[in-house]
């Protein structure tokens, strides 16, 4: 009889131990998850809350609910944001009446990749059999962070969603261009443009050169405040000599980041800074200044709000 007292009061000794030891009194949970994107993109999407409300029910309608601008319902679990970090957020964790420190970080790879790193803080106490009970219950909100990353990763891994705008790389197609320019005091509006536009497709069909469907790119040069150069373009079938204002232009295929939008010189130069974002971000080279191509159907629009526009980066 004593040797099983013996026995059960060495296990209970082993097990209270054991518990001692793999348990701390305060354990941390941690979740790491890689996303193929740049670290500074995935920063501004995770310290903005305009875009987890955008990135929350991402591919999925059941479960993802927010009820104010801090605070995010995944599987029962609660995320309320409580402070930004340099690279990351402080957050608080809620599963019933159980409350927990959380902390997000994005950790660099490489130029195109990062890890999102989570770190939950249980505290389990001294209480052996309370610290299983304790950590086996936060275990439960392993598989909800999990949940929540899934819709991140896929949302932080497409650019348009990262920076606003889509982004492509490829050439240019039109080789034969006749252009003209002109010198302003104030940044050129669409009137400026378009009529450039008229004088250089009246020029082309003088030609016989011209292409009705062809799509005119312009591009600015500010040489100072008080001097602004507007160049138009517009595609022609073959090349011509230069004849007073307007030249003959053969564009390279060349290398260019491009996107399009839709609205006038506000909306464009908002989505050339987000572009240049995308730059800064992968640290991309720009070799020129941009250029514009008008893509609507109809080049004699005027109204802005019906504008789509294609701009060109050049890049390495």
């Amino acid at each position: 009889m004593k040797k099983w007292l013996f026995i059960i009061i060495a296990i209970l000794v082993i097990f209270i131990a054991a518990v001692y030891l793999l348990i701390p009194q305060e354990a941390t949970l941690t979740i790491n998850t890689q996303i193929h994107a740049n670290e500074n993109g995935v920063i501004r999407l995770l310290q903005d809350t305009g875009h987890w409300r955008k990135w929350w029910n991402y591919n999925t309608n059941a479960g993802y609910t927010n009820t104010d601008s801090s605070e995010f319902i995944a599987d029962n679990i609660h995320f309320t944001i409580t402070e930004p970090l340099y690279k990351g957020l402080k957050l608080l964790l809620t599963s019933g009446n159980e409350v927990y420190n959380a902390q997000v970080n994005v950790i660099p790879n490489n130029i195109d990749s990062c890890y999102l790193l989570w770190q939950v803080k249980v505290p389990t106490g001294n209480n052996p059999f309370l610290k299983i009970i304790r950590y086996r219950t936060a275990l439960g909100i392993k598989p909800a962070i999990q949940n929540v990353m899934n819709r991140f990763k896929p949302f932080a891994e497409d650019k348009a969603n990262v920076y606003g705008v889509p982004l492509r790389q490829q050439g240019y197609s039109d080789t034969y261009l006749v252009a003209t320019k002109t010198i302003l005091t104030q940044p050129p509006t669409e009137k400026n443009i378009y009529a450039l536009i008229q004088q250089l497709t009246a020029f082309a069909q003088q030609k016989k050169v011209y292409i009705p469907n062809g799509h005119p790119i312009y591009n600015i040069t500010h040489w100072d405040k008080d001097s602004i150069q507007l160049m138009v373009s517009i595609p022609i079938t073959q090349p011509i000599n230069d004849e007073g204002k307007f030249a003959f232009k053969q564009m390279v295929k060349g290398n260019f980041i491009v996107t399009e939008v839709k609205g006038g010189p506000y909306t464009i130069d908002k989505a050339y800074k987000r572009l240049m974002q995308y730059f800064s971000d992968y640290h991309r080279t720009a070799m020129a200044i941009p250029f514009y191509r008008i893509m609507n159907n109809n080049p004699t629009a005027t109204d802005t709000a019906q504008w789509v526009t294609e701009i060109y980066q050049p890049v390495f």
